[in-house]
């Protein structure tokens, strides 16, 4: 049942470092007389050794917070609503709380599942928040996920009336120092406030946007940590004059790569049976180089826009998406160099409307890989094939447990119900998957992260 709910001793003897280049250039002279012109340097051994499996933990980004609500302090943090958590169904996952240490009583939320028979096991967990305040009014929903050293914010906004919260969880056990790189205009930059940001073990750091890329209207932002990783989102918020635009959750984009794909993109129906109000938002972090950006809409095998650009290396660029029909779709983004990448889309730009951003989801590992749907308006589970041969999948939900085949270079939706979990099993291909939310101003997208349960293998050469 859904459970409502990361000296050395330095040779200073000059005699001695004599003697040892002495003795290293006869070394190096007898190797070349006794080694035949043409041999192949012998490979150095290796030792392949799997690590203990360890505890999985899932950090999630806690409660919908308030920027300046306090009239006294304009940059003040508080809790503006309470998030409600859906996770799977494994025997032995804990819910536990995790301490807001910047937001006075407040805390946030993770999950934990320890290996058992020496395995780890996979999870899942989703919250979703609805709220209906002067201040903020909408519908958000995220995934919980793994913890990273590295990740990407896509889609960080600073015009006026947009706030702007990272919120930082570390589920580990030791304490992580975190680096907020900003892209924008003039490239990479850190600035005061950006760096050396403390996460005490399983805690969560909340930091205003505004207070170190005030000055960027449309940044990407790199979260760096070190030490131990940890699980980045992005909370937004807008209102237009007076009237409310919508609340998001923002996933983070786990890492630059020459192929983005990102599922599950909302386009809702303005009423003509199109709508006009999207944009993606693109990044080459290092190199100059040309995407390639596609939207297709779910279930077709054609494009509904095609473009090609040149990106700057370390400035963004959004690229305007001209209206298109209402329905889903999947952005794919190709590149000559690594990239990262998410799309913006709402309901409108009436009271009261909403808007979600959706961002590149890593292919699925192969196998079973758990998920989590949060509760919320009409649900659905996209699945997008990127390989070059045709995916073969399997969901299994209180929806319905049906196998499916996907074609290359096509997508499909899964119906799928409200506060309730399931499996997705890939048997063949490469697939991409994303849970979206399409309801009466109430839109969101977040991507199916890998299980990825069994702990890497590590190489230790000698």
């Amino acid at each position: 049942m859904s459970t409502q709910r990361t000296s050395a001793l330095h040779l200073s003897a000059r005699l001695v470092g004599g003697l040892l280049i002495v003795a290293g250039a006869t070394v190096g002279v007898a190797a070349a007389v006794l080694v035949p012109v043409g041999a192949t340097e012998a490979s150095r051994p290796a030792v392949t050794a799997q690590p203990a499996a360890g505890t999985t933990l899932l950090g999630c980004s806690g409660p919908l917070l308030a920027l300046g609500r306090d009239a006294t302090d304009a940059q003040s943090l508080s809790i503006a609503e309470t998030v409600a958590f859906v996770t799977t169904e494994n025997v032995g996952l804990r819910e536990e709380t995790v301490a807001v240490t910047n937001v006075p009583d407040v805390t946030s939320t993770m999950f934990a599942i320890d290996p058992v028979d020496g395995e780890r096991v996979a999870a899942a967990a989703a919250g979703s928040v609805t709220i209906a305040t002067p201040d903020l009014t909408g519908f958000a929903a995220y995934g919980c996920q793994p913890a990273s050293m590295q990740s990407w914010l896509v889609g960080a906004d600073t015009t006026t009336g947009t706030t702007g919260i990272v919120t930082l969880t570390n589920p580990g056990e030791v304490t992580a120092t975190v680096d907020i790189t900003v892209y924008g205009v003039a490239g990479p930059q850190t600035v005061p406030g950006s760096t050396g940001i403390v996460v005490a073990a399983k805690s969560t750091v909340a930091v205003d946007v505004a207070a170190f890329a005030g000055d960027e209207l449309g940044p990407v932002l790199r979260i760096d940590a070190h030490d131990t990783p940890v699980l980045a989102n992005l909370q937004s918020g807008l209102v237009r004059t007076l009237s409310t635009g919508g609340i998001d959750v923002q996933s983070a984009v786990a890492r630059a790569e020459t192929l983005q794909v990102v599922p599950g993109i909302v386009v809702s129906d303005a009423g003509a049976g199109v709508m006009e109000f999207q944009h993606a938002r693109l990044l080459s972090p290092t190199e100059r180089t040309t995407a390639t950006v596609s939207f297709r809409a779910v279930g077709a095998s054609t494009d509904a826009y095609l473009t090609t650009m040149a990106l700057e290396g370390g400035i963004p660029a959004d690229v305007e998406v001209p209206p298109l029909p209402a329905g889903t779709y999947v952005m794919t983004v190709t590149a000559l160099h690594p990239v990262v990448a998410g799309v913006w889309s709402t309901t409108g730009f009436e009271a009261g409307a909403d808007f979600a951003w959706a961002t590149a989801a890593p292919a699925l590992s192969a196998g079973d890989t758990p998920f989590a749907v949060s509760d919320g308006a009409t649900p659905s589970l996209t699945l997008a094939n990127s390989g070059d041969a045709e995916a073969t999948v399997r969901v299994d939900s209180p929806a319905g447990d049906m196998a499916y085949t996907i074609a290359v270079g096509t997508s499909m939706t899964v119906a799928v119900n409200p506060a309730t979990n399931g499996t997705i099993t890939v048997d063949e291909g490469t697939v991409h998957a994303a849970i979206s939310y399409a309801g009466d101003n109430a839109i969101a997208t977040y991507p199916v992260w890998p299980a990825d349960a069994a702990a890497q293998p590590v190489v230790v050469r000698h």
